[in-house]
């Protein structure tokens, strides 16, 4: 899969897009929702232009005189779609979510505040996809995202064991194909290095 590098886009940039682009569909966009839009579409134009697409498909806004304002759920519809448009990014998570070979031994499990059962590899995928959607994010960041994943169950990962599993994720992002590349673990920081990768996280299917 070839990547195209595009230059990272600020909010009101992004915004802008749908703004425009809903104006000459004519419909007035509510600028709450565009920013909305914007923020998961991770300062890239190509995920923002996307969205927008989908979400005009869903609106029908070519066969409709007056659109209705779509509200979370037609939004949520929206990301759900677009996402599907990103399943190169399903075999990276289904990897990374993996984790390293456990050689044998069972591998220790955390219970969600949703009742799911997880290890501490899907784990970390979920605090990084969680709200709101970063491109940078400390340990203890993702630490107190993990923490609130789990709720009131008192057996959590420590710093320790998060870092651990982040070393590791890195391990094999490092030993495969350069797709693979998401993210870069440096001083106690996680940089994605693909806004596509995350929102796919956030809304794709990892199973």
């Amino acid at each position: 899969m070839n990547l195209i590098n595009i230059k990272p886009w600020n909010t009101d940039e992004l915004r802008e897009i749908a703004v425009a682009g809903f104006n000459k569909l004519n419909m007035q966009i509510d600028l709450r929702i565009a920013d909305n839009i914007a923020q998961e579409s991770l300062s890239s134009p190509q995920l923002m232009q996307s969205i927008c697409y989908n979400l005009s498909m869903i609106l029908d806004i070519d066969n409709t005189d007056h659109p209705a304002m779509p509200d979370q759920e037609i939004l949520d519809k929206a990301y759900r779609m677009t996402s599907l448009n990103l399943l190169a990014y399903q075999e990276v998570a289904r990897k990374l979510k993996t984790g390293p070979n456990p050689r044998g031994q069972k591998r220790k499990t955390y219970l969600t505040i949703k009742g799911e059962e997880t290890d501490i590899y899907e784990l970390l995928l979920k605090a990084i996809a969680d709200d709101p959607p970063i491109v940078s994010l400390s340990i203890d960041s993702i630490k107190r995202r993990i923490d609130v994943l789990l709720g009131n169950n008192a057996d959590r990962p420590d710093r320790v064991k998060i870092k651990a599993a982040i070393d590791q994720m890195q391990a094999i992002m490092q030993s495969s194909e350069p797709m693979y590349q998401v993210f870069e673990y440096k001083d106690d920081e996680v940089y994605i290095l693909e806004p596509l990768f995350l929102f796919f996280l956030r809304w794709g299917n990892l199973n």
